[in-house]
């Protein structure tokens, strides 16, 4: 069996919500930043790199996604209007649509 070319796979726990009710957090693959969006799937911050990436990539970054939610380790975060980071108070972020957007995104 050939050895995985994508060994080291971590992801944030920090998320991003907007207005659009849209959720994304920062993931590393072999210490490469991408950013994954619930529906969207990943996408290189920098053009270098391909976003494109084999299955188990994707299932492992969801697993570790389902493992986080389930043991409470996410921390979110909005912006404002000026850019910065708002941690409380949200207008758009709902622990129940994040919780769906989840199961859903696994199921497919």
């Amino acid at each position: 069996m050939r050895e995985r070319k994508y060994k080291h796979i971590v992801i944030t726990h920090d998320v991003y919500c907007n207005s659009l009710h849209q959720y994304s957090l920062k993931v590393y693959i072999n210490h490469h930043p991408y950013e994954y969006s619930f529906g969207f799937g990943l996408s290189p911050y920098t053009r270098a790199h391909d976003a494109r990436m084999p299955k188990y990539v994707v299932q492992e970054i969801e697993r570790l996604i389902v493992d986080a939610h389930q043991h409470n380790q996410f921390s979110f975060y909005e912006l404002d209007r000026d850019g910065n980071k708002r941690r409380s108070e949200y207008r758009y972020h709902d622990p129940e649509l994040f919780r769906y957007e989840i199961e859903r995104t696994v199921k497919s």
